[in-house]
């Protein structure tokens, strides 16, 4: 057959993950529960300055200049005590019989931390970790007939010096890290 590269069975996955929050610095540990069936979306992207030589002008090299990752996703349970987490601000209250969540007039944005754990098929688990991160504090949801009501989680990493153990991050490292873990 023509055109076909050569591949890893094992290397090739689907679908989302599990999504955990916690507290930056900390460990997550808050499973956010149903992701929508749009999935969950990383995103890594640098900007970079270029630098121009000669006539014609020609590239010599580039710097970065800034550096952005996020992670989005949609949850589709109505979870009072996640709210907070995933708009950066706001307070829950729980009791046998109510959930409560409030919002509004708190002029900063918590941090937390992010772990997405993704099973492979091959039985190899992929974990990305955003050591510290902030969430967009963006939340709007559709109350349709034949609609799922969703709970949209965007976070951006934040610089961090030390990961959850609090083992300091060389640079170069202090954003996020993916780990690739074989069975």
């Amino acid at each position: 057959m023509a055109n076909v590269p050569s591949y890893t069975l094992n290397n090739i996955t689907l679908g989302p993950g599990i999504l955990y929050l916690g507290v930056a610095g900390t460990t997550p540990s808050r499973d956010v529960g149903a992701i929508s069936e749009d999935g969950m979306t990383f995103n890594v992207t640098r900007t970079f300055l270029e630098v121009f030589q000669g006539q014609p002008k020609t590239l010599i090299k580039t710097f970065p200049t800034e550096e952005t990752v996020e992670l989005t996703c949609n949850t589709i349970e109505w979870n009072l005590n996640n709210l907070p987490l995933a708009l950066g601000a706001g307070a829950t209250s729980s009791s046998a019989t109510q959930d409560v969540f409030s919002f509004g007039g708190d002029p900063d944005n918590d941090q937390v931390a992010v772990h997405v754990q993704h099973a492979l098929p091959s039985g190899h688990t992929i974990s990305i970790y955003m050591w510290s991160a902030q969430p967009s504090g963006e939340w709007s949801m559709d109350m349709k007939q034949d609609t799922l009501h969703t709970f949209p989680y965007s976070f951006k990493a934040i610089e961090s010096t030390v990961d959850w153990g609090g083992t300091a991050l060389p640079v170069g490292q202090r954003l996020f890290r993916i780990v690739r873990f074989k069975s």
